[in-house]
Formats: structure tokens, C-alpha cells, sequence
């Protein structure tokens, strides 16, 4: 068996346009490793790191032998994972052809309603490929397989929920081997970076946040001696000298992160690395603690500064309690980025005006203003499906950076000119710029740049016109 794991490309990310951010995709690489523990052959093709386009993983692939494709889905970039389905199929049709991540994980059945699709691997993924790999190899029946959808003639079959990974100590670290990690991007800019995850689960159950329906409401932790092990495997063996989190909340447990912290300084780790914190779940002596671990960055989900809107959206924190957290990492020295979302439900041009005075307010290094986006498998896609408030159907749209629902009082073009408005308002401040200035002026200027590259993409988005379905995958 040769599989082949794909990332497709990425014509769609918020990320990539705004920050000139192109990040590994850890997901693939940890299905990689656990494939190579079990003797499988695979190979990673990370399309956006390698700039990839279409013609060119076309061309890559007629040289290739795959027996099963792997392809990694999100809501926005859907159209272009079945695009890479469809390519392979034609060249290789004889290849198994699977999708997995988010979107598959909770729309299977309209992603199977693509021929070449043949199966949906749901929810984690990594021993589910592994025994699909099985099945293939030695014409095993898929129905024994948990967690997955597929076709069976005509009838499109679910198989039972797959049990979480329990001890996610034995996974092994991501076959980062299998990755272009010299092609990763930061603020344009290619780094050595690379990116970890300590846990899985989330108890919070925002309403705009699939995670937990993703992974579920118990969190499962990694030990801290195993997370600590990794972070040295990196730093020694891919010479990485900045690393990003990707846990929900990395500081849920704060006993967990200051074992976690002695490991890194008892190990003499030299790295830079950043994560994000729920503005209730830390205090000084923890963000103390991190900071002589090597943490610099703090990325807060603040989402609001309206109490109401906080409520609406079941966040469970205080306005209060974002204005402390940002005044306590600010004493300790820390970069800090407010991850600020309008247009979300019950919200007013006037909550809105507060959610901007509140950013500039705590003043935080950097601040993200994306719309409010109703994902699949969200408490906030149930609700925006139920009472018919998504005007945009097109999947390709559902990026945070384009209006899909309208609001109380505004449409969607004036929600994305409110955006605009947004980090306009908050980057172009005199006494603003002029701190940024002071103390890093190459890094401001190109994160200045990226940002108001996106906003002015924003600008000319085409938003109006004819809807696409979102329950059809065949567009």
C-alpha cells in the first residue's frame, strides 16, 4: 500500500492573505507517523507550503502510485479538497479516495455525494486511516470500521462513532520528516517553525466553536514530560526556534502548564513559542512562570466587548475579566493579540462600535476583526440554518473575513465595511504606530502590510448575488 496525504490548496485562508501565515498541518502529519509505526508507506504533499496549484499537484501526481488518498477538509477550502479527489481519481482509479477533518466530520453524506469520494473518515483520524489501510490491503469489509461514512453501492453507510484517543502519550510525534518544513511562513516571511497540540477536547462549548463537537467536552491531555519531550525533539532535530500551540485553550489547566514550563527549563530548551489563554484561566505567577519557558506571544479569543453578545454566544467570560488579562500580560512583557469577532448573533452597529472602542482600549500588540461565521457542526450553524439567516451559500465564502449572515441592523456589505472600518480604526492610531515604531519597525511594517493587503481584498470581495446551496457539494 502507498498512501498519499494531501493539504490541499488554499486559495481561502484568512490566515495566509492577513498575516502571511502558512502553517504545517499537524493533523496529516500525526495520521503520518502512526502509518509509518505500522510499516505503511506515506507521503505528505502540503500543497500551500509548496505553492502549489492544481495543474501543479496534477502534474506531480501522474508520476506517483497511490493506492489511497487522504485529503484534509475545511468548510472554506472543501471545493478545492474535492478538487484534489477528483484529479486523483481520474489519473488513479483504482485509488481509494478519503476526506477527513472538520467539514467531512460533519457533513459526510453531501461529500459522499461526490462519486470519487469513497469514504469520510470522521472526527480523529489517525487509527481509523490505519485500519482502513488494513481493510484495503487484504479485502477486509469497511462496515467493521468505526467512524467512518462510505458507499456501498448505493446506499451511503455510517458506522458506529469512533472512541477518542485516551492516551494520547502513545501517539507518536508528528512525522514532521514528511513535511517542507523550510517552506512554513510567518508575516511573509519564511521560518523555521512549527506548530504542537497538548490536548484535545473543550469543555467551554462557545456556540460558534466546533472543537468540541470535533474532539468532544472532555478534554484528554498529553503528560507534560511527553509535550516537553516533543518541544526538545523539534528544537534538535528540524533546529525550529519558534513554535505555536494550536490547543483551544493552552492554559485551561494551569497546573498542567507549569509542569509543563518546569520541563521546558529544566531540559534547557532554548525556543520562542506563543499560545492561546482563556482571559480566566491564568494568573501572574503562571504567565511568569511561561515566560522564562520561552512564551512570548498570547493570543486571547476576547470575541466581544459587550457582556450580552459574550452571553449570546455561551463564551462564559467577563469584559472584565479581558481588560485584566491583557493588563497582566502587558506587566509581564508579553505580545498579546485580541481575536475579536462582529456580526455575531444579537449584535447592533452599537455593539459593534464597543467591541472596537474595547480593543483600542486594552490596546493589545495586535488584533484580529473577523465576522461571525456559523460553521458546520457549530451550535451557531444549527441556530443561523433553523431560523434561515445565512444569505451566502457558497462554502468558499465561510473564510472570517467575508460577511455571510446579516445582523440586527446591518447588511452584509456594511458589515464588511465595518470590518475594514475595524483595522483601520485600531492600526492607524497615532500613539499606536508610533509604539510599534519604537520597537520593531521591520516586523510592524509587514504585518501592517498583510493586514491592510487583506483589508483591501475585503473591499473588492464580490458579496451579492446569487446564492449558492451549501448543502451541495457538487458546485
Amino acid at each position: 500500500m502507498e498512501v498519499l496525504l494531501v493539504n490541499p490548496p488554499d486559495i481561502a485562508s484568512k490566515y495566509k492573505d492577513v498575516l502571511g501565515l502558512t502553517a504545517p498541518p499537524l493533523g496529516l502529519a500525526y495520521i503520518g507517523a502512526v502509518l509509518e509505526e505500522n510499516d505503511v508507506k506515506v507521503t505528505i504533499l502540503d500543497a500551500p507550503a509548496l505553492d502549489m496549484d492544481f495543474q501543479g499537484y496534477q502534474r506531480e501526481l501522474a508520476n506517483k502510485h497511490v493506492d489511497l488518498l487522504g485529503v484534509q477538509t475545511t468548510t472554506p477550502t472543501i471545493k478545492q479538497a474535492l478538487a484534489v479527489g477528483k484529479i486523483t481519481k481520474e489519473l488513479h482509479p483504482e485509488c481509494t479516495v478519503t476526506m477527513g477533518g472538520y467539514h467531512a466530520t460533519f457533513m459526510p453524506e453531501q461529500v459522499l455525494e461526490n462519486d470519487f469520494v469513497d469514504v469520510v473518515v470522521r472526527n480523529e483520524g489517525e487509527y481509523a486511516t490505519l485500519e482502513l489501510v488494513d481493510a484495503i490491503e487484504n479485502d477486509k469489509p469497511l462496515r467493521n470500521i468505526d467512524g467512518i461514512n462510505y458507499r456501498d453501492g448505493d446506499r451511503i453507510v455510517e458506522t458506529p462513532k469512533r472512541r477518542p484517543i485516551e492516551d494520547l502519550d502513545a501517539l507518536p510525534f508528528p512525522a514532521r520528516h514528511l513535511l517542507p518544513m523550510s517552506e512554513y511562513m510567518l508575516f511573509g516571511r519564511k521560518q523555521v517553525l512549527a506548530t504542537m497540540i497538548c490536548s484535545r477536547g473543550c469543555p467551554m462549548g462557545c456556540s460558534f466553536c466546533a472543537s468540541s463537537a470535533m474532539h468532544g467536552r472532555r478534554v484528554r491531555f498529553r503528560s507534560p514530560e511527553n509535550a516537553a519531550d516533543e518541544m526538545g525533539q523539534v528544537v534538535d532535530d528540524y533546529k525550529v526556534r519558534m513554535v505555536g500551540f494550536m490547543d483551544d485553550t493552552f492554559t485551561l489547566f494551569p497546573k498542567w502548564v507549569d509542569s509543563f514550563c518546569k520541563g521546558i527549563i529544566s531540559r534547557g530548551i532554548d525556543v520562542v513559542w506563543g499560545c492561546t489563554a482563556r482571559v480566566d484561566r491564568f494568573n501572574k505567577e503562571l504567565l511568569s512562570q511561561m515566560w522564562k519557558a520561552g512564551c512570548r506571544t498570547l493570543l486571547f479569543g476576547v470575541e466581544s466587548g459587550n457582556q450580552k453578545i459574550l452571553d449570546n454566544v455561551q463564551k462564559g467570560t467577563k469584559v472584565g475579566q479581558a481588560k485584566r488579562a491583557f493588563k497582566t500580560a502587558k506587566d509581564i512583557g508579553m505580545h498579546t493579540i485580541a481575536s475579536m469577532t462582529l456580526g455575531m448573533p444579537g449584535e447592533s452597529k452599537t455593539t459593534i462600535d464597543e467591541t472596537i472602542g474595547f480593543a483600542k482600549r486594552v490596546n493589545p500588540d495586535y488584533a484580529l476583526f473577523s465576522l461571525a461565521t456559523p460553521y458546520p457542526g457549530t451550535k451557531f450553524y444549527e441556530l443561523a440554518s433553523k431560523m434561515g439567516l445565512i444569505r451566502i451559500k457558497d462554502w468558499t465564502h465561510f473564510t472570517l473575513l467575508t460577511p455571510v449572515i446579516e445582523t440586527v441592523d446591518l447588511t452584509l456589505r456594511e458589515l464588511q465595511d465595518t470590518q475594514r472600518e475595524a483595522f483601520k480604526e485600531f492600526y492607524l492610531r497615532p500613539n499606536y504606530l508610533f509604539k510599534q515604531l519604537s520597537r520593531d519597525k521591520l516586523l510592524f511594517a509587514m504585518v501592517m502590510y498583510k493586514v491592510f493587503k487583506g483589508a483591501l481584498k475585503m473591499k473588492s470581495t464580490p458579496i451579492l448575488g446569487t446564492s449558492v446551496d451549501p448543502h451541495s457539494e457538487n458546485q
